[in-house]
């Protein structure tokens, strides 16, 4: 496995005809032990959360895009984190390995202090975003015991200091590896990296049950990593995006437009290629 992936690329946009520009590369193997998900978030634009998985978060300065600095880090378990979402001072993590290791960590966004660690009964936990500020919805994909890969827990974290989870569902019967997760209005979209599936997930029932409304396949859909629309970005906007966007990692790849308004309601119609 590669553990090179130990450095971060700053560009700027150019409004006018929206050409990105390298302007700096962070390299550090300590601060950035495979880097896997790079986040910033509406509470402080210029603080950039980076999740690893070789341990834990780093969060860099990049007020000054051609003058990054590194502001602050989380050792977290040495197996690594990945997912991440923000709301408020609330930062939510999706620890990786296998039952008990596999589980969602409550931190302090402001100063990294953990809050509160909530071990999932499913092992795999790959990537998890916020619903309602209340709820933390994890995929577990992320593991070499196949009847377990293809689940979406939900953690109640309305107490930081005791996270705790209230729900599970399989995604897909026999088949599917849950990775990205998007919440959309009251619905998680998530998709699959070993398979080309994806599917769309009613959160209203929490915290009592969680319901799959529309599973479907494309040979375009396998590795759906969609754009991380986060607790705070949708609070901000108050409604579920306009639309969702997709990179689609199989052949033949590029980008997978979602309509939002759909979504919303559970539906995957609306699918447009680029």
């Amino acid at each position: 496995m590669m553990r090179a992936i130990a450095a971060l690329l700053l560009a700027t946009c150019a409004s006018a005809d929206y050409a990105l520009t390298l302007t700096q590369t962070i390299r550090d193997e300590t601060a950035l032990a495979y880097a896997v998900e790079a986040r910033l978030y509406p509470e402080d634009p210029a603080k950039l959360f980076v999740t690893n998985r070789g341990g834990g978060v780093s969060v860099w300065d990049v007020a000054t895009p051609a003058s990054p600095a590194l502001y602050a880090t989380w050792p977290g378990p040495p197996r690594g984190v990945e997912g991440q979402d923000r709301l408020g001072d609330l930062l939510i993590l999706a620890e990786l390995g296998d039952a008990p290791d596999s589980a969602l960590a409550t931190l302090n966004a402001t100063t990294l202090e953990q809050l509160g660690r909530a071990p999932l009964s499913d092992s795999g936990a790959l990537h998890c975003k916020l619903y309602k500020g209340q709820y933390a919805i994890v995929t577990t994909g992320l593991t070499s015991n196949t009847t377990a890969r293809r689940r979406v827990t939900a953690v109640d974290v309305a107490d930081a200091a005791a996270p705790r989870e209230v729900a599970s569902v399989e995604v897909w019967e026999g088949r599917g590896c849950a990775e990205a997760v998007s919440i959309v209005g009251d619905v998680a979209f998530v998709g699959s990296y070993c398979t080309p599936d994806i599917a769309t997930v009613d959160l209203t029932g929490l915290p009592d049950s969680l319901r799959v409304l529309a599973a479907t396949q494309d040979a375009a859909f396998e590795n759906m990593v969609s754009a991380t629309y986060g607790a705070s970005y949708n609070a901000s906007a108050n409604a579920p995006p306009a639309y969702l966007f997709s990179a689609s990692y199989a052949a033949p790849g590029g980008v997978v437009v979602w309509d939002g308004a759909r979504m919303a309601n559970g539906s995957l119609a609306g699918v447009r290629r680029l």
